[in-house]
């Protein structure tokens, strides 16, 4: 189990985010989530572009490991944590 700090930036309009939400949930994984402002444009902010240069959410600041993309941060979550669930199969042959 990683020990870093998890911060999830997201905002609950978006669909990608909830999916993120929705793992963090099912896997009970401790986080912090910071609510980005879309109507003020906070997502093309020069801090926020550090975490995210694609300026999208979802995304995540593990430690100080950063990443964008709803399907992988499910997938990092899932196996950097080496979690076992069915909503997330892992295949450990590799």
């Amino acid at each position: 189990m990683s020990k870093s700090k998890l911060t999830l930036y997201t905002n609950v309009f978006s669909p990608y985010s909830r999916t993120v939400m929705n793992i963090l949930a099912l896997l009970e994984i401790e986080h912090e989530e910071y609510v980005i402002d879309l109507l003020n444009g906070e997502q093309t902010s020069e801090w926020y572009k550090k975490i995210n240069p694609k300026m999208k959410i979802p995304a995540i600041k593990d430690g100080d490991h950063c990443m964008g993309e709803s399907i992988d941060i499910c997938k990092y979550l899932v196996e950097t944590r080496k979690l076992k669930t069915p909503a997330w199969p892992v295949d450990n042959q590799k």
